[in-house]
């Protein structure tokens, strides 16, 4: 169980780490950006903010096996709670994909 709540600090830490990569390359060359964009630009340095806390913890708690499953269910609830707020964002706002 210890070595699952460190793979899981791992994984947050490197969905993070993309995470503020992709920042990088949010918007045109031009320099527009899309609804989608804006609000990527809000929310993505709070996820990365929560997937660090993520992280923080499932490493802190990872020699307390009477916190570590809720650690993991609350670290699993973040994840998917990202994805779901993220999928539903792009599959609703205006991303820049014409025809």
């Amino acid at each position: 169980m210890r070595t699952l709540a460190y793979i899981v600090a791992f994984l947050a830490a490197l969905v993070a780490a993309f995470l503020f990569l992709e920042l990088g390359y949010i918007g045109f060359p031009d320099g527009h950006r899309t609804e989608l964009d804006r609000a990527r630009e809000t929310l993505w340095p709070i996820y990365i903010a929560l997937l660090a806390v993520v992280a923080a913890v499932c490493i802190a708690f990872a020699r307390k096996p009477r916190f570590l499953k809720l650690v993991l269910a609350i670290a699993l609830v973040v994840g998917v709670g990202i994805a779901a707020i993220d999928g539903h964002l792009a599959a609703t706002l205006e991303n820049g994909s014409g025809g």
